[in-house]
C-alpha cells in the first residue's frame, strides 16, 4: 500500500486516547486520488488498549451473475467477541460524489449554500446524491430535492436520519424567495419540493408551502413543480391549500405496509391518515387535473400479502405513481435491514404495479420517492397532456383542414393567483406583463369546427365588457374575501382578456385590434366563448355543454 494512499497507523498514535476510538473501524482508501472509486482491499483496525492489529480482506473476484446477489457474510470484531455481520451487497454500493469533477454538481452546492437552503439529499444521506446533482445531459438533467422549513423534524420515525426536535428554528420568511431564485438559476424543467414535519405550527406549513410554489410559478411558469409532502396531522383543508398552489405532481409517502407503520413510522403517522390524504388530493383538484406520488421502502421486513394490499388500497384511492426502494440504515440507531432485496424481485414489483394500473413505477435497490428517473417519465406525461391539444385562433387557420379540435384548459390557480400579488392596475398591464396570462388553450366541453368559430355577426363593445370586469378587479383587491373566492374572480379575469383592451368581434371575423381578418394578435379565452354561446351565435354549441 503506496505511503500516498493511505496513512500509516500504529500503536503510539492511539496512546492516552484510548476511549476517544471504536472497538472497530473500517478504512477505505481509492486507487486514486480523487477517483471516488473504492479499492478491492478493506482494512479493519481492531484498536484493543496499545495493540493494533489488521486484517486484510480481499474481495472475491469472478462471481457468477446468480452469485452476486447472494448475501455474504464476514467475521468483525475483536478475538474473543467475534460476530457475524452481513456484508453491503455490490448492486447498493455507488461512488463518492465529487464536487471537483463535475461542474454542475459544484454548482448546485455553492448555490444552496449561498442562499442557506437544505436539501433531503444530504440530510437523509441519499445514495443518487452524486447522479442527481451532476446530471448526465446538462442543466435539465441535474437536479436536488430541496427540503423547506429547515432541517429539523418534530417526529421521529425510526427509518429517517434528519434531525428531530420538538420545537425547531422559526421558518426564514425569505425562503420562498429564496427557493425560487435558485431553481431560476438553475433552468430546471422539473424541480422536486419536500419538507421537514412541522408539528409545532398551526398549519403545519402549509402556507409556506404553497407561498414557495407560487413564488416559483411566478418567477418561471413553465416549470413543473413536485410536492412531496407531510400528512399535515390529517388537516385537509392544508392538503386543499398546497394542492391548489400550483403544483403539477402531490407526492406522500406511505413508506410501508399498513401492518409496519406502527413499528416503521412515527406514532404521529398512520397508513390511513396517509390515504385520506392522497384520495383528497384527487377529490379536490379531480381525476386528470393533478398527478398523485407515493413510494415503499422495502427491507424492513414486509411480507408479500401485505404489499399486495397495500398496493389496492392505493389503487383504490386513485395513486398513480409509486416507487419501491431498498431500505438502507442510516445509522445504528435506525431500525435495522431485515434483507437485501435482489434487483430480479424488484423488477417483479414494477410489473405487478403497473399490471394494477398505475401509470408509472419505478423499482430498484436505489431508487428514492424522488429519483430523477421516475421525474423525467413524469415530466414526459405532463408535457405530453400540456401540448395534445394547445391550439389558439391565430395559428387555427393552419390547421382547420383537420375539421374539429378540442381544447383544453391551461390557466391554472398557479398562474391566476399571479394577478393577485402584480402591483398596479391589474388590467392595464402592457402585452409583455400580461403574457404569462395568454390563453393556450381552454376547455369548452366539447367540439368546436373551426369554420363556425369565424362566422360571426354581432360585434361585442368595449361597454359590454366593462361592468364584468370592474367586478372582477373589485374582487381580485378585497383582501377581506376568501382568499379561494379572489383566486376565482382572479381566474375569470385573466380568461377574459390577455391584452390591454379587450377583443371585439367584428363583421364575420375575429379581431384584434390591428384590422380586419388579422388573427395573430387575438388568443381565444373562455370568456368569449361562453358569452357568445349564451347568446346563440355559435351554431353547433349547446348551453347544456358549459
Amino acid at each position: 500500500m503506496s505511503s500516498t494512499h493511505a496513512r500509516a497507523f500504529k500503536p503510539s498514535h492511539f496512546r492516552g486516547r484510548r476511549n476517544h476510538h471504536p472497538l472497530g473501524a473500517v478504512f477505505r482508501y481509492c486507487s486514486a486520488p480523487g477517483s471516488g472509486l473504492y479499492n478491492d482491499r478493506f482494512f479493519l483496525l481492531s484498536i484493543r488498549r496499545r495493540n493494533v492489529t489488521a486484517e486484510l480482506f480481499q474481495r472475491d473476484r469472478g462471481l457468477s451473475p446468480s452469485q452476486v446477489y447472494v448475501p455474504r457474510t464476514a467475521e468483525v470484531g475483536p478475538a474473543h467477541r467475534r460476530r457475524t455481520v452481513t456484508r453491503l451487497p455490490d448492486f447498493l454500493k455507488t461512488g463518492i460524489p465529487s464536487p471537483g469533477a463535475n461542474a454542475d454538481f459544484a454548482k448546485i452546492k455553492a448555490d444552496l449554500r449561498g442562499l442557506k437552503l437544505h436539501t433531503v439529499c444530504e440530510e437523509a444521506r441519499c445514495p443518487n446524491m452524486g447522479e442527481c446533482w451532476g446530471g448526465s445531459g446538462g442543466k435539465s438533467t441535474a437536479t436536488a430535492t430541496i427540503m423547506l422549513m429547515g432541517d429539523t423534524c418534530t417526529r421521529a420515525c425510526r427509518f429517517c436520519s434528519v434531525k428531530t426536535s420538538r420545537r425547531p428554528a422559526a421558518l426564514d420568511p425569505h425562503e420562498p424567495e429564496h427557493t425560487a431564485e435558485a431553481l431560476a438559476r438553475w433552468g430546471l424543467g422539473y424541480v422536486v419540493l419536500t419538507s421537514v414535519d412541522r408539528d409545532d405550527l398551526a398549519d403545519g406549513g402549509a402556507r409556506h408551502f404553497a407561498e414557495t410554489i407560487r413564488k416559483i410559478k411566478q418567477k418561471k411558469p413553465d416549470l413543473l413543480v413536485e410536492a412531496l409532502t407531510g400528512d399535515f396531522a390529517g388537516d385537509l383543508d392544508m392538503v386543499r391549500l398546497v394542492a391548489e398552489s400550483g403544483l403539477d405532481v402531490f407526492a406522500h409517502n406511505v413508506e410501508t405496509t399498513e401492518g409496519l407503520t406502527p413499528y416503521v413510522r412515527d406514532p404521529r403517522a398512520t397508513f390511513r391518515q396517509s390515504l385520506q390524504v392522497l384520495k383528497h388530493v384527487k377529490d379536490v383538484k379531480g381525476q386528470g387535473n393533478i398527478i398523485t406520488k407515493t413510494s415503499i421502502m422495502l427491507g424492513l421486513g414486509e411480507i408479500e400479502e401485505e404489499l399486495w394490499d397495500a398496493l389496492r388500497e392505493l389503487r383504490e384511492a386513485h395513486v398513480d405513481v409509486v416507487t419501491f426502494g431498498q431500505y438502507m440504515q442510516p445509522t445504528k440507531r435506525h431500525l435495522k435491514v431485515e434483507r437485501y432485496v435482489t434487483p430480479a424481485e424488484f423488477d417483479v414489483w414494477k410489473q405487478r404495479a403497473l399490471d394494477m394500473g398505475f401509470l408509472y413505477c419505478a423499482s430498484g435497490p436505489l431508487v428514492r420517492s424522488s429519483y430523477k428517473a421516475g421525474e423525467a417519465f413524469i415530466e414526459n406525461v405532463l408535457r405530453k397532456r400540456g401540448n395534445m391539444i394547445q391550439h389558439t385562433v391565430y395559428n387555427a387557420q393552419d390547421v382547420h383542414h383537420h375539421g374539429l379540435i378540442r381544447f383544453s384548459r391551461i390557466i391554472t390557480f398557479s398562474r391566476c393567483t399571479g394577478l393577485l400579488h402584480l402591483p398596479g392596475e391589474l388590467p392595464d398591464r402592457t402585452t409583455a406583463k400580461m403574457s404569462m396570462f395568454r390563453a393556450k388553450k381552454l376547455d369548452l366541453g366539447c367540439y368546436i369546427n373551426i369554420h363556425i368559430i369565424r362566422d360571426h355577426s354581432k360585434r361585442k363593445t368595449y361597454e359590454q365588457f366593462e361592468p364584468q370586469r370592474q367586478a372582477l378587479r373589485y374582487m381580485v383587491r378585497n383582501t377581506t374575501l376568501p382568499q379561494r373566492t379572489r383566486m376565482q374572480a382572479a381566474l375569470e379575469l385573466s380568461q377574459m382578456h390577455c391584452y390591454t383592451r379587450p377583443t371585439q368581434i367584428h363583421n364575420r371575423c375575429i379581431l384584434g385590434g390591428k384590422g380586419r381578418g388579422v388573427f395573430r394578435d387575438f388568443k381565444l379565452t373562455r370568456y368569449n366563448f361562453r358569452m357568445e354561446a349564451l347568446a346563440g351565435n355559435i351554431p353547433g354549441v349547446r348551453k347544456a355543454s358549459w
